[in-house]
């Protein structure tokens, strides 16, 4: 039996995986700020003592790339809106 050399796309569906996980343990002990309402829940769930399934809070691939496009319009328009 030969071993499937992994592919690209799942390698990177790994790295998104990780880099969540490593936002999610670092709201949890202070070292990040929260940047999206998704991370928000996550922390205010903590905080009021709830058992938390960290994997509840990893999205796809997709949903991160649409939290990150939506959290730079909300900064956008914010920026838009400061006096000058």
């Amino acid at each position: 039996m030969t071993r499937r050399r992994k592919t690209r796309r799942l390698s990177d569906r790994e790295f998104v995986r990780a880099l969540q996980l490593v936002r999610l343990e670092g709201l949890e002990s202070g070292e990040y700020e929260p940047m999206s309402n998704r991370e928000e829940m996550y922390l205010r769930a903590l905080r009021q003592g709830a058992r938390v399934d960290i994997e509840d809070f990893v999205i796809s691939p997709s949903l991160l790339l649409l939290e990150s496009v939506e959290r730079r319009a909300r900064e956008a328009d914010d920026a838009a809106d400061e006096p000058t």
